[in-house]
């Protein structure tokens, strides 16, 4: 049976389930309910390119994962650009709308062990330790709140899950962070070679 968690903000709930199978699959099925009266958008469609059109390339099954706080944090979220890196245009998810009264459900499977990935961060297999660690492990979402007509302000785009919402330019530091966890077991991740 599933861990289940949840974290409250500005009148929105996250709820996360989380199961580990055999130490082979994390899945995480987290469902957002926006008690707000206004508009609330998730930063959940990740994606790793953007094509023609645009069309964004994104994958359901996607998370960040990165170090933090002696621990994983696996979120859908705008991750800042680290210091020092200098990048064309900093990464922003697309966004699902959830309006207010309504919810959203999204399930995500992930392999094991896991492994550090953000838009700014990735290793090759090469890269990594032979053998997992252990860690503990929390969900962060991060979204914002506006008023109906505020998606004005967003462009309408493609992605592979249909229809999205794009904010662009949109800053790390405004967006609304629900966290939960640390999760009651820990996960594996293979960690950078030193």
């Amino acid at each position: 049976m599933p861990d289940e968690y949840r974290a409250e903000a500005l009148k929105c709930t996250l709820r996360v389930a989380v199961a580990v199978q055999e130490a082979r699959a994390l899945t995480l099925t987290y469902t957002f309910e926006n008690g707000s009266a206004q508009n609330a958008y998730l930063f959940n469609l990740l994606y790793e390119s953007i094509g023609d059109g645009p069309m964004f390339f994104t994958d359901a099954n996607a998370v960040y994962v990165d170090l933090e706080d002696g621990g994983l944090a696996l979120s859908h979220k705008i991750v800042p650009v680290p210091e020092g890196l200098k990048v064309e245009k900093p990464n922003v998810p697309c966004t699902t709308l959830v309006k207010p009264g309504e919810r959203f459900q999204q399930m995500v499977a992930l392999q094991l062990p896991l492994r550090v990935r953000t838009p700014y961060r990735r290793y090759e297999d090469k890269d990594l330790a032979d053998r997992p660690v252990m860690r503990k492990a929390f969900f962060e979402l991060g979204f914002f709140l506006a008023a109906r007509e505020g998606e004005s302000l967003g462009k309408k785009v493609k992605t592979s899950a249909g229809e999205a919402t794009y904010f662009y330019p949109f800053s790390p530091a405004s967006q609304k962070l629900l966290r939960v966890g640390p999760f009651s077991e820990t996960v594996p991740v293979l960690l950078p070679r030193k």
